[in-house]
């Protein structure tokens, strides 16, 4: 087994406070874990969250949401 793990603040070189926010787009962070089955196969199973920091929107429809998401990887190699 393989686990590694990063985080990222995310920034933006402006600050949009004209339009209710600031320069702080938000922050990230991910996981995973990696297993090779045998030489030619190795599964990876990742876990990511992004958290919104200062609301960065024009309009209610263009606000970037928080989001969390697991996912599997299959690798097959000859």
């Amino acid at each position: 087994f393989l686990f590694f793990a990063d985080y990222h603040l995310i920034n933006s070189d402006r600050n949009f406070s004209q339009v209710g926010g600031g320069n702080k787009y938000g922050k990230e962070w991910n996981a995973a874990v990696t297993y090779n089955v045998n030489s030619n196969i190795m599964t990876k199973l990742e876990y990511g969250k992004f958290t919104e920091s200062d609301e960065y929107k024009i309009t209610a429809t263009s606000r970037i949401r928080d989001t969390e998401k697991f996912w599997l990887t299959a690798m097959y190699t000859f």
